[in-house]
């Protein structure tokens, strides 16, 4: 899968349809999807130096890395299955998003 500022360019089917009813307003869902067998290296820019164009085509577009400035390792998540995304309210009884990170509240 190929995302960029959360909005699904194509999916593993071909489907551009993954993140259609999500809304991104200040940032992006960083997504990748490998196959069997295969290795690749994600890099969410916790060590900027490390981003080969960052300085040439990065800065000048405004792009700014996911885990800049992060002390520890970003977190990550791993699925067999075909994750399923959807929207949280504002106002969610458990949940309260913040740009940056996600807080969760045990009720």
């Amino acid at each position: 899968m190929f995302t960029l500022n959360g909005e699904m360019l194509i999916s593993d089917s071909g489907s551009e349809l993954a993140f259609k009813e999500i809304e991104t307003e200040n940032g992006f869902i960083p997504v990748c999807s490998l196959g069997l067998s295969q290795v690749g290296r994600l890099n969410l820019g916790q060590d900027v130096s490390s981003l080969r164009y960052f300085t040439i085509c990065g800065l000048q577009e405004g792009y700014e890395p996911f885990a800049i400035n992060t002390k520890r390792e970003v977190t990550m998540w791993f699925s067999k299955s075909l994750p399923q995304f959807s929207p949280v309210p504002d106002e969610h009884p458990h949940y309260e998003i913040t740009f940056g990170q996600v807080l969760v509240v045990f009720v």
